[in-house]
């Protein structure tokens, strides 16, 4: 009997002990619920998913380039080049191609900011006209004043259409001719109520940098930002020049595929867009962000970068915003920044709670670069959140391709129609007459229809492109848009011209119209 008794306490333990073993296992799981996929798979990146993600995101965007990195804590798992940086030179894209990126410029700038706000050369808080006098704008017809933070956090109230306004030019001048456009105009909303995007903002900021330090913001930047930054592939806009890397050459969608476009260049945006950097370079300043790469910059600084104001409603998707990143909390955190110029597009996201971070560069302005990133960083951590897509280039492309295959033969008809009755009035086959009441009416009709018709066209944009000018239209939107604006406009001009001709003439044996050489009616 002992020994039965024995043996039974020994089984008895022997379920303790694997019912403990299974409850510390449960235990991780409740802890870290969200341990990444890739991770718990044994350290290994999914890289055939991640370059099927590129490749079919390249395909459906028309994205002729694109570098990819991915990096964990302070090591770069991942880094390479699809497509071409240069497609008639069939030059491919590689980790070293230089890419202009847009608005995740404004990162840098921000933490320049925030750098000045450190050596007490400024405060958030200061009003910007304490910088720049001249700087004003109105609320309901009210002077309002504008603070750094407001600027810096997008609360300022400056509306979004405002890059509209923003003029191409590469003089020394071009910054503050930049910010002047602003000077004057109504905001959207009273400063610091409320989170509204507008690029210009942090032109406004570059251009306090420059006031402050005395010294162009590129140099400023160069010396004080990207250089004790590590960042020996960064340059601070086209007129920084002297690229030691080949520079990507810029697309944009036009009659449905990816055409070589060489945009306006516009140094007064540069705080805001106008950064140009590789992937090399980019695996380094997510590392900083990620805080596994120490530089001669503050680490407080880029930590201050990384919180956002909250004082007011987050944008649509969640998220507040930082000094140049968009933020959304929680416990599955995240640090993201698309950015967008007329011919490229780039696309960071920091994820700290899993140490992981993804860049991307691409030579087109596509929402597929967006898409692609989010899609690799769920690829990796395991997350099963769908990217939402909406890339509205390409169906206006479309849109305008289809105007144009309608009214293309249209435009030819009636041209040669018109063609057709100036021929017979040259050979004397048709004659002017004088206008009569009923012509008058419906001359009258048709010059007031015309007027219409052209000022629609004229202020289409406010309706189509959110209040922004055909001359924005034209360098950021499809090739195809202005050509088929421009056969619009055509078809109406040839079409009143016709209207005019049928109005104006009639054929030569017509003797019931008015004479012009004799003022009255002739009855034959």
């Amino acid at each position: 009997m002992p020994c039965l008794k024995s043996e039974g306490m020994m089984e008895a333990m022997k379920q303790v002990k694997a019912i403990f073993t299974l409850l510390c296992i449960g235990s991780l799981f409740t802890f870290f619920p969200e341990m990444p996929a890739a991770w718990a798979a044994g350290d290994s990146l999914p890289v055939n998913q991640m370059e099927q993600i590129v490749k079919k995101r390249m395909d459906e965007g028309k994205i002729p380039g694109m570098a990819v990195v991915v990096v964990r804590d302070d090591q770069v798992d991942y880094k390479k080049g699809f497509g071409y940086a240069d497609r008639r030179a069939q030059r491919p894209v590689t980790p070293s191609t230089l890419f202009e990126i847009g608005s995740t410029t404004k990162a840098f700038t921000g933490l320049a900011v925030l750098q000045l706000e450190k050596q007490g050369l400024i405060r958030l808080q200061d009003p910007v006209s304490r910088y720049l006098p001249w700087f004003h704008l109105h609320y309901k017809g009210k002077k309002q004043p504008i603070t750094i933070e407001q600027l810096l956090h997008h609360t300022s109230g400056i509306p979004f259409e405002s890059i509209g306004r923003i003029p191409a030019g590469s003089g020394e001048d071009a910054l503050e001719n930049t910010v002047r456009t602003l000077v004057g105009g109504e905001l959207k909303h009273p400063p610091g109520k409320k989170y509204h995007y507008a690029t210009i903002n942090y032109d406004v900021l570059g251009l306090i940098i420059q006031q402050v330090t005395g010294q162009p913001y590129e140099t400023y930047m160069r010396k004080q930002v990207i250089q004790p930054l590590g960042l020996r592939h960064t340059y601070v806009g086209r007129q920084d020049g002297g690229y030691r890397e080949p520079l990507a050459q810029g697309y944009k969608i036009g009659f449905l595929g990816p055409r070589l476009y060489k945009a306006p260049t516009y140094r007064g945006n540069t705080p805001a867009g106008y950064i140009i950097t590789n992937a090399d370079d980019v695996a380094q300043w997510l590392k900083v962000q990620l805080k596994t790469e120490r530089t001669k910059i503050d680490q407080k600084l880029i930590d201050d970068s990384h919180r956002p104001d909250r004082s007011v409603r987050p944008s649509d998707d969640g998220a507040f915003y930082g000094a140049g990143w968009m933020v959304r909390p929680g416990d599955n955190g995240e640090l993201f920044h698309g950015g967008s110029n007329p011919n490229y597009s780039s696309f960071f996201i920091v994820r700290p709670e899993d140490r992981m971070a993804v860049g991307i560069l691409a030579n087109l302005n596509s929402a597929h670069a967006h898409s692609a990133a989010r899609e690799i960083m769920n690829a990796v951590t395991g997350a099963r959140e769908s990217p939402e897509l909406s890339d509205s280039f390409q169906p206006v492309d479309k849109a305008a391709v289809g105007i144009l295959s309608v009214l293309a033969p249209i435009l030819l008809l009636v041209i040669i129609g018109a063609g057709m009755r100036v021929r017979r009035i040259v050979q004397g086959k048709r004659r002017f007459v004088r206008l009569d009441r009923k012509r008058t009416v419906f001359l009258g009709l048709a010059a007031g229809l015309s007027v219409l018709f052209f000022l629609s066209i004229y202020n289409a944009p406010k309706v189509l492109f959110q209040g922004l000018p055909w001359d924005f239209v034209k360098v950021w939107g499809p090739s195809s848009v202005m050509v088929a604006v421009g056969t619009v406009l055509f078809l109406g001009s040839a079409c009143f011209f016709y209207t005019l001709l049928t109005l104006l003439t009639v054929q030569a044996d017509d003797h019931t119209a008015v004479d012009p050489g004799k003022g009255q009616i002739r009855s034959g």
